[in-house]
This record gives C-alpha cells, sequence and structure tokens, in this order.
C-alpha cells in the first residue's frame, strides 16, 4: 500500500544563499511520497528564479508567486495549493535531516494522532550548538497541548512538526491586516483548538539555522505596537479556549517577558501600557515582580539586564576554569 501524500510548504523571502540547501535537504528525503510547494512571497533577490529551476528538474516541486504578504499569507496560499494528507512546513534558510519526514509520518500514522512534534539542532556559521526537545516524549490531547503552548512548557512553531490536513483551515493563519511578532505562537496555539491527540517524540527533524543579532536591540520586534496586537490576539484564543481566568498569570508573565526582553523603549503613556502596571502579579515570581517594576524605564532596566548576562557569562567561564 502506498504511503500518504506529504506536502512540505516553504515560503521563501530573499533567500537565495539557503534556498537550495533547503530543498536539496527535501528532495534527498527517505520518504518517498512528497510534494513540495514553495510560495514565493516577492522575494527581491534571485530565490525565486532558484525555485523555478528546481521545478522544473523536478514534477513533484511547484512554485506560485504572490506580491509581498508576509509569511502567515504565504504559508496560507500553501496550504490552500497543496493536496497532501499531512503538512510540514519548513523556513527557506533552514534545512531538515534527510529521515525527517519518515520518523514524522510513522509516528502519526502509528499513532493515530493528529500532531507529531520532534526536536530541532540550532546552527550557527555551520556548526550544530544545541539540539532542542521542545517536550518531553508523551502523549497528550489537545487542551492540554495549549496549556503547554500558554505556559511556555513547550517550544513549539509551525516548524519540525507534522499535523493533519484536515486540522487546518484559513481561519487558523493570521489575518492579513495584522503584523506581530512570534506569529508561530498564536497560529500553533489555535491549531491546539482543532487537534485530539499531539505527540512528542525526541528525534530531531529539523536544522534551525540561527541567527544570534536577528532579536537584537532595536529591530523590528521591539516596536510597541506589534507586541500590543499580539497579546490582544493571544487574550482572544486564550478566552476562546476558557482559558484565560485560569492561566492569567502565565498571560502576565509572557507580557512583562516580552517587554522586558524585546523591547529598548516603551511608551509609558499608552493606556494599554497603563493596564498591564496596574495588572495584578502577585502570584508571580520575585524575577517577574522586578522585572514589572523596571518596565517604565527602559535605561535602567536594559542596564541591568545586560549586567546580569555578562556577569552570567563570566561566572560560567570561571567555573569551567576553576573546575
Amino acid at each position: 500500500m502506498k504511503n500518504k501524500l506529504v506536502s512540505v510548504i516553504i515560503p521563501i523571502y530573499n533567500s537565495e544563499k539557503y534556498i537550495s540547501s533547503c530543498l536539496e535537504s527535501v528532495i534527498n528525503q527517505t520518504y518517498d511520497n512528497i510534494e513540495i510547494i514553495i510560495i514565493n512571497d516577492g522575494t527581491t533577490d534571485n530565490a525565486g528564479i532558484i525555485a523555478e529551476e528546481y521545478a522544473k528538474t523536478y514534477d513533484f516541486i511547484h512554485v506560485y508567486h504572490q506580491v509581498n504578504k508576509g509569511a502567515s499569507e504565504a504559508r496560507k496560499l500553501g496550504y490552500q495549493k497543496s493536496t497532501g494528507e499531512y503538512l510540514i512546513f519548513i523556513d527557506s534558510d533552514d534545512t531538515i535531516p534527510p529521515y525527517s519526514t519518515e520518523i514524522l509520518y510513522n509516528t502519526i500514522e502509528h499513532q493515530q494522532a493528529d500532531i507529531v512534534y520532534g526536536g530541532y539542532n540550532r546552527i550557527v556559521d555551520g556548526k550544530i550548538i544545541d539540539s532542542i526537545i521542545p517536550h518531553k516524549k508523551e502523549t497528550v490531547p489537545g487542551i492540554e497541548f495549549s496549556k503547554l503552548i500558554i505556559s511556555s512548557k513547550c517550544a513549539c512553531s509551525c516548524s519540525y512538526c507534522i499535523s493533519k490536513r484536515s486540522l487546518w483551515n484559513e481561519n487558523i493563519f493570521i489575518e492579513p491586516d495584522i503584523r506581530i511578532p512570534s506569529e508561530d505562537f498564536i497560529i500553533t496555539l489555535r491549531l491546539s483548538s482543532e487537534a485530539k491527540k499531539v505527540v512528542f517524540i525526541e528525534d530531531i527533524v529539523y536544522n534551525y539555522n540561527y541567527n544570534p543579532n536577528s532579536l537584537s536591540i532595536g529591530g523590528k520586534l521591539q516596536k510597541q505596537n506589534l507586541w500590543k496586537a499580539f497579546f490582544y490576539l493571544l487574550k482572544i484564543e486564550m478566552e476562546k479556549l476558557q482559558l484565560y481566568v485560569d492561566f492569567e498569570k502565565e498571560y502576565f508573565r509572557l507580557v512583562i517577558y516580552n517587554l522586558s526582553f524585546c523591547m529598548k523603549d516603551i511608551d509609558t503613556t499608552d493606556p494599554w501600557f497603563t493596564e498591564i502596571l496596574q495588572a495584578n502579579i502577585s502570584s508571580l515570581s520575585i524575577k517577574y515582580k522586578i522585572l514589572h517594576k523596571l518596565l517604565p524605564y527602559p535605561k535602567l532596566r536594559w542596564f541591568l539586564i545586560l549586567s546580569n548576562r555578562k556577569l552570567s557569562r563570566f561566572f560560567k567561564r570561571f567555573y569551567k576554569l576553576s573546575y
């Protein structure tokens, strides 16, 4: 009996340096029934041309072009154009090990699951610096998966996993008129509401090319209006799942963490920010209480955060030298 078709969806945008490696890693999978859906999201380099050359060589590669609309809209078009019973999403600057699709497919079929998550390698300058397992090996119902996401007890995204096509619909993706950081967080949370069974495995199924400077101070993720929109959506999704009341503590922990570590400047006159300052955070740890107090003082906050990081690195080096 022939294996079911797996659609591998790859949005591309200005990734001409990486797209060939990405595509070669999918072409060389040990699993034998794959279609590759490439969405050119208005790239301004040669990535789209490279993708078209691959499509001429391999009849299971299909390329579609659109004006730049962002990752979520590109993924949505990929979903619409795909025909596989299972979906895998890959970023165009990343790769997957040869056995990834086979392991994920065999697990989701054998376990009769809706989603299967594996682990990933974090790569800097071509070297593996860390291997991350999103969550311990176990099987959980969809609502428990939702709780794990909100509690930050699993590092989940649209990558390093396989999911049933039947879970997806156009409302899973971020609305086209909304721009937010951490799109995967909201998408995964929405997807969790459709899932009945989620399986975590400890096999490495993804290679994430990590850029240490991508979240540096002053980057695009530091815009307050984007995080404001993110937390607006998060609260809505938590209320839909009837989890906001029980997980309000986790909600504000996420707010404080992201405002503290992802923003250099904050508009303290914003009514939303005032609401954050007035929130009852008595159940949070002392770390978050301190960060909460420091939110209105960005220069002091950043000085203390950067100083703490330098001290942590110093003591780690000192420990290694001493022992």
